[in-house]
């Protein structure tokens, strides 16, 4: 699947690597694995598609989180999350609601844990 898409989108790594996650979700493949564990697929996936690029792709990853993070405070609704985090950072709301995602899990994780 990852390798279609990325043949698919060499030169669009989010892209690729969101299309593959929405294709493994909607044929139901790894959907717990995924829930639980985007972030370090969108790691290894980031590092197949361009090595070199893996500290540039961490920072903008960090940065997308606390965009969330601050979206959140402000009392931003998802959609209107997906809308500005898919535009202020160039990436599908299919990618953007995929961090949204992450960020959700551990914050109920987080509120579970105390």
């Amino acid at each position: 699947m990852f390798d279609e898409q990325r043949k698919k989108h060499p030169e669009d790594r989010p892209l690729g690597i969101a299309e593959t996650v929405r294709i493994c979700k909607e044929k139901g493949y790894l959907l717990k694995y995924l829930d639980e564990h985007f972030v370090e697929v969108e790691k290894i996936m980031l590092l197949a598609y361009e090595p070199r690029n893996v500290r540039e792709a961490q920072e903008r990853s960090s940065n997308i989180y606390a965009a969330i993070h601050a979206y959140k405070k402000m009392g931003a609704d998802n959609a209107r999350i997906r809308k500005e985090i898919s535009e202020d950072f160039e990436i599908t709301p299919t990618y953007a609601q995929n961090y949204i995602d992450t960020v959700e899990k551990e914050s109920r994780e987080k509120a579970s844990s105390k």
